[in-house]
């Protein structure tokens, strides 16, 4: 790093302003030099640089701020809260630990006395024993510290409250001899700097030779230090050329290993895409056979359906639908044997009519009689009327029967096709999604190639960037026109 841009001061320089005030300048010089490496030393960095300022003073040969200064008491502010806030450190923590052991002796104790008060519960019969006996006996085998483990932590904890006392006690003792000793020594410097400001030879000039002088020692310093900036600016700017040349270096370095990246990313991502691309048609290959066998699985599925459904109509018919059948084929001789009865009783009524006739043509005289037939007529007819009624009611309930076998079998083959023709729309519905959702993965994979010749087309755009910048850097900078006093007032 350049002189000009360190921040400390080398150990010859300090105080090379007093130590100029001849005769007893560079006396006092060196006990300032002392009393300033005592406090560096102790951590106190800013009481030592304001002793500095007395050294400013003396380059300035202001004797009447520098006789100010040393008429006042030096503040050592730093030094003496560093120096304190350990003690106050030690004694905190001194102060927190005293407490501890009497916490811990109420605490057992407390403890302790439950613990009796319990096994006196439990057990009466030990009434008669010490508390303390019970206690080193743990009452019982408890988990409860013993009266002399209780003793002896306590005592511990007083030996360390002790201690601490004892090291606060030379902390604060070496702190105060410490202050004193820097005290003492900052004073006895300040008598020396206050003797050699008064009896120094070198006096602000008062003629005009005397101002001569003093401009031309002043102008001397001026260009010495113009010399130093000019070497220190010549070595920040070789620092700033090989800085430049080393970030060329680097830029040229990352715009070859970002190029290198880029190409590799590129290949990386056309193999991507062509892996992705092939395993897509292979999976959508793979998708559209699993949907023919779908679809053929799902037909003859379909017709197993149908063919069985067949079956049980076909069956249910047989079971429910033959019988009605024979019922009424049953019926339909059960009337005509009826019938023929009847036709047959109607002929025996016609002959026993014709027989009446004749009888009451030959027998008109046997009223009796003729009332007797008269009642025979009367029951046949009832027997009749009776047997015509129960046919009658007989066809009846066999008409009601098939009427309610017919609905039932319209019934049961509306709810067998009502859901084939359910499950049917079903399946087909479900395959209609199942072609729609191959269409829109077909629509994704398109818009994922699409993506990714974007970002493919992105990362060459990047390349070109970064190649643009590189030549930006690498071309020759032109030369900067040198700032001029109407620049610097100006600001341009």
């Amino acid at each position: 790093m350049p002189a000009a841009l360190s921040t400390s001061t080398p150990d010859d320089d300090r105080f090379a302003n007093v130590a100029g005030l001849e005769p007893n300048g560079p006396d006092a010089a060196g006990k300032l030099r002392k009393v300033y490496d005592q406090l560096v030393a102790l951590g106190a960095g800013a009481d030592a640089e304001r002793l500095l300022v007395l050294d400013h003073a003396a380059g300035r040969r202001d004797y009447v701020a520098l006789e100010r200064m040393l008429a006042i008491e030096h503040p050592l502010d730093q030094l003496s809260e560093l120096q304190h806030s350990r003690l106050r450190n030690l004694v905190g923590w001194r102060n927190a630990v005293v407490l501890v052991p009497l916490l811990f002796t109420w605490l057992v104790l407390g403890w302790a006395s439950w613990r009796y008060h319990e096994q006196l519960k439990e057990h009466p019969n030990l009434s008669t024993q010490p508390f303390l006996v019970l206690w080193e006996q743990r009452f019982g085998g408890e988990f409860i510290p013993t009266f002399s483990l209780t003793a002896v932590l306590a005592f511990a904890f007083l030996t360390l409250v002790l201690l601490l006392t004892v090291w606060a006690h030379r902390r604060e003792t070496r702190s105060n001899r410490e202050l004193a000793e820097v005290r003492a020594q900052l004073d006895e410097a300040m008598s020396a700097l206050a003797l050699a400001t008064e009896t120094s030879s070198i006096r602000p000039p008062v003629s005009a030779e005397e101002w001569a002088e003093a401009a031309q020692r002043v102008l001397t310093e001026t260009q010495r230090l113009i010399s130093a900036a000019v070497e220190d600016t010549r070595a920040l700017a070789e620092s700033n050329r090989q800085i430049a040349t080393s970030g060329r270096e680097a830029t040229e370095k990352l715009h070859t290993d970002g190029l290198a990246a880029m190409t590799a990313q590129q290949e990386q991502g056309r193999e991507f895409v062509g892996n992705l691309a092939t395993e897509t048609l292979t999976t959508m290959a793979a998708v559209r056979t699993e949907n023919a066998q779908l679809i053929a699985g799902t037909t003859e599925q379909a017709k197993l359906v149908l063919q069985r459904a067949g079956e049980a109509n076909k069956q249910l018919v047989e079971q429910q639908m033959t019988p009605l059948f024979e019922g009424f084929r049953n019926s339909l001789q059960d009337y005509r044997s009826d019938h023929r009865v009847y036709a047959e009783s109607a002929a025996a009524m016609a002959s026993g009519v014709t027989e009446l006739t004749a009888a009451a043509r030959t027998l008109g005289e046997s009223a009796g009689t003729y009332s007797t037939i008269a009642a025979s007529i009367d029951k046949h007819l009832q027997q009749i009327e009776t047997t015509q009624s129960g046919f009658v009611k007989q066809v009846t309930e066999n008409s009601q029967s098939m009427t309610t076998a017919a609905t039932s079998m319209r019934e049961v083959t509306e709810l067998m096709s009502g859901r084939m023709r359910g499950d049917l729309e079903a399946l087909a519905r479900n395959v209609v999604d199942a072609s729609g959702r191959l269409k829109e993965i077909d629509r994704e994979l398109v818009s994922t190639s699409a993506a990714l010749e974007a970002t493919t087309a992105a990362l060459q755009a990047t390349a070109t960037n970064l190649a643009a910048v590189s030549a930006a850097l690498t071309a020759p900078r032109a030369p900067r026109r040198p700032r001029t006093w109407r620049d610097r007032i100006t600001g341009r």
